[in-house]
Order: structure tokens, then C-alpha cells, then sequence
């Protein structure tokens, strides 16, 4: 089984990157094929609104996004790492998630199409076939969160999960199967909280089927 995990976090070793890591070692350990990527590492631009990619099933802008859409198709477990910046997720997780407009947005073509009838029963039947084969439909997907203010760390959580549950389950229709999710991080002092969730994601890599 492939295991991916795709970490949103400039820090290699913050609390988002210790956890994915230790999920991947706990997944590689179980004889699970695994690898871990940046984001930071590729050159991911801002997704234009053309939709060109619902007709070509590919993006028209030449970066590193197909590379990773590629990886990201092939592995059977998905892990999303991100910290939480101003209430949301980090700027460049935003540009990957909105270049995925091809494996989530159908496109049919209805121009030599005559009547509404017609032209109905037709979008209907495409858009139902592709929700039923798109790439990601029922792949499996794991969050880590982590977010460092005490104070405001339930809203924000609340807010990211949301963001990553409609993209994740509302339009990729996959599923989240685990969440980590890790508060209060500013205070390095409370070592056996950090401790504890590295050992569970540690755990969950070991579990994963």
C-alpha cells in the first residue's frame, strides 16, 4: 500500500512535520511503500478560474502541480499536513487544493445537443457517472493539524476542518479516516502533550490498512 504525505508547513522540523513524519515511520515500519513531500519544495501557482483542465483533464499552467496531482492519484492513503495561518489554511496548501478543479468539477459538452429535455438527461447521466469514478472517490485521507494559539485554537480548528472536510469528502468524495490535531503549541514546556501525540501518530501509521 502507498502512503503519502503532503506537508503544508515551511517548518521542517515544527509540530506539523514531526507528525507526518512520525505517521510515515510508524506506516513504513508496517512494510507500507511511503513517502513524504513538501509543498514548499515545488513551484505551485495560483489556479487562473479558465477551466480549461474540465475539457483537457489536465491543468494548462505549466508548474509542478501535475507531478504532485500524479502521486497524490497513485497513493492509496493521503495525508494532509497543515498548520493553521490567520483562521485557514497556509496560503500554498490553498493554490494545491484549488488546482483541482479537473477531479472535481465535470464538464460536458451539450452544443450539438438539441432540446432540454435531452440536454438534461445527458448532464445528469455525466455528472453521476463522474461522481461515481473520479480519482479520489473513496480514497482514504488523513488530517494533521496544528495550531499554536491557546486562546482561539477551537474556532480556527473548526474553520480548517471545514475547508478540508468539503474539499476532501464534498468534492473529491474520499474520506477522512483519521484526524491529528494538535493545540496549545507555543508551550514547549508541556513535553508529555507532544509526547503523546507523536506516539498516536506514530500508532496510526503502524495501524493503517
Amino acid at each position: 500500500m502507498k502512503v503519502l504525505a503532503i506537508v503544508a508547513s515551511p517548518k521542517r522540523k515544527g509540530n506539523v512535520s514531526s507528525i507526518c513524519n512520525k505517521i510515515i515511520e510508524g506506516a513504513k515500519q508496517s512494510g507500507h511503500n511511503t513517502e513524504i513531500i513538501n509543498l514548499y519544495d515545488y513551484n505551485i501557482k495560483y489556479c487562473t478560474g479558465c477551466l480549461s483542465c474540465t475539457k483537457n483533464h489536465r491543468c494548462s499552467i505549466e508548474d509542478d502541480f501535475t507531478i504532485l496531482f500524479d502521486k497524490e492519484k497513485e497513493a492509496d492513503i493521503v495525508i494532509y499536513g497543515t498548520p493553521i495561518y490567520c483562521h485557514d489554511v497556509p496560503g500554498i496548501l490553498k493554490n494545491f487544493i484549488d488546482r483541482h478543479a479537473h477531479a472535481v468539477i465535470p464538464h460536458v459538452e451539450l452544443e450539438n445537443i438539441k432540446g432540454f429535455f435531452a440536454k438534461s438527461k445527458i448532464a445528469l447521466n455525466y455528472v453521476k457517472e463522474f461522481n461515481q469514478n473520479g480519482p479520489f472517490r473513496n480514497k482514504k485521507f488523513i488530517v494533521v493539524i496544528a495550531c499554536s494559539n491557546p486562546n482561539k485554537g477551537e474556532k480556527q480548528i473548526k474553520q480548517v476542518l471545514f475547508v478540508l472536510k468539503s474539499f476532501i469528502q464534498g468534492e473529491m468524495k474520499a474520506t477522512i479516516v483519521k484526524k491529528v490535531i494538535y493545540t496549545d503549541t507555543l508551550f514547549k514546556f508541556k513535553k508529555k502533550g507532544f509526547d503523546k501525540i507523536m506516539k498516536s501518530a506514530y500508532q496510526i501509521g503502524v495501524t493503517l490498512r
